[in-house]
């Protein structure tokens, strides 16, 4: 079926797929901001030695986020599958994206590949509503390069603090 929002008809499983990556992303800030096994794995990747020195078991933590990030694959993926064919080149299409996604949000935070993905993905959906997916590619990835080079880290880095 269908739901119209604002004059514009919109799925109701693309719905419950933008519902379900809401939930998700509430649910991955609750985790690793407010469980302890959460808080392990964010000291592990700010400093693996300190956590070490502090008691945190580093194998495990790496377990966790790795099982962790595995999951989302997982669900991301049972998610997508009724909208898009599945075949083994089905995700290669995504892989630029999401990396640009990453490198304009900035590594280390939880949050920048957030906004980063949000930024990638507005303006690559707004320009190609206006001009073509050509054109959407091309300032996406202009937008990309003149992002790193006017911020390194990202848009959303983590300052390092010097001892």
């Amino acid at each position: 079926g269908e739901i119209t929002i604002a004059g514009s008809p919109y799925p109701v499983y693309r719905l419950v797929v933008m519902a379900i990556s809401l939930v998700t992303i509430v649910a991955t800030f609750w985790f690793f901001f407010r469980t302890r096994s959460g808080l392990a794995a964010r000291a592990v990747i700010a400093n693996r030695d300190m956590a070490a020195c502090l008691g945190i078991n580093t194998r495990r933590a790496d377990r966790l986020t790795f099982a962790f990030g595995a999951a989302l694959a997982g669900l991301a993926g049972a998610a997508m599958a009724p909208l898009i064919s599945v075949d083994p080149n089905a995700g290669l299409g995504w892989v630029v994206p999401a990396f640009l996604s990453i490198l304009v949000g900035g590594l280390g935070t939880i949050s920048g590949p957030l906004v980063g993905a949000a930024g990638v993905g507005g303006l690559d959906s707004l320009t190609a509503a206006f001009t073509s997916p050509v054109w959407a590619q091309f300032a996406v990835f202009t937008a990309a390069i003149i992002v790193i080079r006017l911020f390194p880290n990202g848009l959303v880095s983590r300052r390092k603090r010097e001892a």
